[in-house]
């Protein structure tokens, strides 16, 4: 039996869970820092969403994808939950 008999197909939820974390980073990094406003909301919302997706995929048996868009949605995500609670002192 060769390897390719062997391989599994997943969900599509790790890819789109992929896909989501990047657009979180481009529009929180890319057009917050450039535009601002509504990007920084944007791309934190997004980054939520990639990781609610993520964690989804991966219950589902999704592999590396789910976890590097996990990732890469967490980073707008927590970095936009510390600037709301260092304003919050403030």
């Amino acid at each position: 039996m060769s390897d390719v008999a062997m391989t599994r197909s997943g969900t599509g939820h790790g890819r789109a869970a992929l896909a989501l974390g990047t657009v979180a980073l481009l529009l929180f990094v890319g057009g917050g820092f450039a535009v601002g406003g509504i990007f920084w909301l944007l791309g934190s919302v997004a980054g939520v969403i990639a990781i609610i997706v993520g964690v989804v995929a991966r219950r589902q048996g999704g592999g590396t994808e789910a976890i590097v868009g996990v990732i890469l949605g967490a980073i707008p995500a927590l970095w936009f939950a510390s600037y709301m609670i260092v304003a919050a002192f403030d």
